[in-house]
């Protein structure tokens, strides 16, 4: 498998995660509805990253499946007690993976001329900044409300 085939590969799993954790956290979040509504949406951008991926497997010769070695790996080491704000931290972990692989992606794409897959990795890349910052934000409000209660 080629640099850019594995790129593919490492954030299509990245992505499958982190969708599948921002909906575990939503179904089991107690922070309210518009935390479990944000989770979804997040999710949702996830999802349509997949697609836009899955739509290049053929075209880079991506074998369908293929998984990075270590995909879902770092789930199991969830603690139990993960929910407020240990749901953001966990949160921010297959996030900053994600980042990581679009990054690798842009840079592979980059480097075998595949303009319109670099400009997709950027675009998706900046999707999953605003995810990080969403989270960070409520990282944010959620210490500053844990302050004022203490």
């Amino acid at each position: 498998m080629n640099h850019l085939s594995a790129a593919l590969v490492e954030v299509r799993g990245a992505e499958q995660e982190l969708s599948r954790a921002f909906l575990s956290v939503a179904e089991q979040a107690g922070d309210g509805q518009d935390f479990r509504r944000g989770c979804a949406v997040m999710s949702n951008w996830s999802r349509t990253h997949l697609r836009k991926i899955e739509n290049l497997i053929g075209e880079f010769g991506v074998p369908f499946a293929a998984a990075p070695e270590d995909a879902a790996g770092w789930q199991s080491e969830m603690p139990e007690d993960h929910f407020g704000l240990g749901d953001l931290e966990y949160l921010l972990l297959p996030a900053h993976h994600a980042r990581g692989a679009w990054c690798s992606v842009r840079h592979t794409a980059d480097e075998a001329g595949a303009e319109d897959l670099a400009q997709l990795a950027t675009q998706c890349a900046s999707d999953t900044n605003r995810q990080i910052a969403w989270l960070n934000n409520r990282r944010s409000r959620h210490r500053g409300a844990t302050a004022m209660s203490s």
